[in-house]
């Protein structure tokens, strides 16, 4: 089968890999903070989606078709990494070293000859890292970036604070009244990450509200049709009176 050369790398303003370290740990940890995702989660969901962003840039014929069945989208790979003080960033090409006779596909495969200009002690049948001048990234490349971290990164604090909800089920927690309808007949109350509403059919007649109030609550369940997660809460059920009369005793 004939090679096929893919992909086409356009340059623009020049991305140097370097990174403020600082800056970026503090990131991190404030991320972290806000999305109950820990940071060693954050930092791989970073990598991840640098290493997407840049085989879609790389290839977007290829990656950018969802629908595609083409065997290489499997074989292509990359690799991004970070220096141990996060002050930069290296992308690099993976490729296996092949017979020049058999290379189908210089995007996953590299000659023998080739790698050895590389790496002196290649063989082949080895995977050999090439490293990418991310001088030629673009702003294009960046706002996938973006898009794809915001995304996942969304996706993994829903999973992180439906297990924190899910942990708690049974039990009575506090909120605050961020919104009343106006007949008094709902009220919507917030948990920090996650939300609920107190319901005519799930609220005392005597109860009475304003915004900012805190409200005890029970907590049946937990729903993941929403995002952030929405909770089931009531202030009329069995489980609540019991849970209250316990609390009130000691």
């Amino acid at each position: 089968a004939p090679k096929r050369r893919r992909g086409v790398k356009s340059s623009s303003k020049p991305i140097t890999g370097k990174i403020k370290s600082d800056d970026f740990t503090a990131a991190i940890a404030e991320i972290q903070k806000d999305s109950y995702v820990s940071s060693q989660q954050v930092a791989d969901i970073l990598v991840s989606t640098m290493q997407q962003a840049y085989l879609e840039w790389s290839y977007p014929g290829l990656f950018k078709d969802k629908d595609s069945t083409d065997p290489a989208k499997e074989l292509i790979k990359c690799e991004v990494d970070f220096s141990n003080s996060f002050s930069k960033f290296c992308i690099y090409d993976i490729k296996t070293v092949t017979d020049e006779d058999d290379i189908v596909d210089d995007a996953y495969q590299i000659s023998l000859e080739d790698a050895l200009e590389i790496n002196p002690k290649a063989k082949l049948g080895d995977t050999i890292k090439i490293k990418f001048d991310v001088t030629k990234l673009d702003k294009t490349y960046v706002r996938r970036v973006k898009q794809l971290f915001q995304s996942k990164l969304k996706e993994a604090s829903k999973t992180a604070i439906l297990s924190v909800y899910q942990d708690k089920i049974g039990e009575l927690i506090e909120g605050t009244i961020t919104r009343i309808e106006p007949d008094n007949s709902s009220y919507e109350v917030n948990f920090g990450k996650a939300q609920g509403f107190l319901k005519r059919n799930n609220k005392l007649s005597s109860d009475r509200f304003v915004v900012g109030d805190k409200v005890l609550v029970h907590l049946s369940d937990v729903s993941d049709k929403s995002n952030p997660p929405s909770l089931v809460i009531s202030r009329t059920s069995k489980e609540f009176v019991e849970k209250l009369v316990r609390l009130n005793r000691t």
